[in-house]
């Protein structure tokens, strides 16, 4: 929630969840899925866009410790707006607003829904195969990828003027690389996209610090196997 100044302060709401489908952590290829949800109100004229997006994505293990993955996302989105709380100049007379005057504007359709389809491809590497050493501080992995969302072009105007939503490219990587003989590890990551005129490029990194490192080895006894 933003602006809370203004008469209808503007909110925005949203969720994602993705997993892994196979839980078997020995698996060489393996399927994902994805389901994100978007919110947003702003405006007198209650400006609402709400969009769902289901993704599915595909891995396969290229070479030891490498993975690449193609990802698909089919979304459906949907506009609306209240006209009927807009104030014109035209509306304005001696008295002061009247709004049973025509204010002469072409508003067109209140709602449009829109199909979105997006995609993109990452590679991604871990020295561990997805598994963390209990002992020492022996991490190196990293991904990088690029996506390209909107690229059906989806109509994205109210008066049916051709207006079409932009496509969006994006490129992105982030390596965790562990320190040898020590607890701390960094972790450098870039971010960049472009939609129209619009470009915007983010790198940055974290630092990581182990402050302990611990695990428990439980034998059954009775069998003598490892647990």
């Amino acid at each position: 929630s933003q602006w809370r100044s203004v008469t209808i302060p503007f909110k925005t709401s949203a969720a994602s969840f993705h997993m892994r489908l196979k839980k078997n952590r020995n698996q060489k290829n393996y399927f994902g899925m994805g389901l994100n949800f978007f919110n947003d109100h702003n405006g007198d004229g209650q400006l609402v866009t709400t969009v769902v997006n289901y993704s599915v994505a595909f891995h396969v293990q290229i070479k030891r410790n490498h993975h690449l993955g193609l990802g698909l996302q089919a979304g459906y989105g949907q506009r609306r707006i209240d006209t009927q709380a807009f104030q014109w100049g035209s509306q304005y007379e001696t008295q002061g607003f009247n709004p049973n005057v025509a204010s002469g504007e072409n508003y067109g359709s209140q709602a449009f829904s829109y199909l979105d389809l997006s995609g993109g491809l990452v590679w991604a590497y871990d020295n561990n195969s997805g598994r963390m050493k209990v002992q020492g501080n022996d991490y190196s992995k990293g991904s990088a990828g690029i996506s390209l969302f909107h690229f059906n072009r989806p109509n994205y105007s109210f008066n049916a003027t051709g207006e079409r939503l932009m496509m969006k490219y994006v490129v992105h990587g982030n390596f965790l690389q562990s320190l040898g003989g020590s607890k701390v590890a960094i972790n450098p990551a870039f971010l960049g996209y472009r939609q129209g005129p619009n470009r915007q490029f983010m790198v940055g990194s974290l630092v990581r610090y182990d402050l302990s490192v611990s695990y428990t080895h439980l034998r059954a006894h009775e069998t003598g196997r490892n647990l």
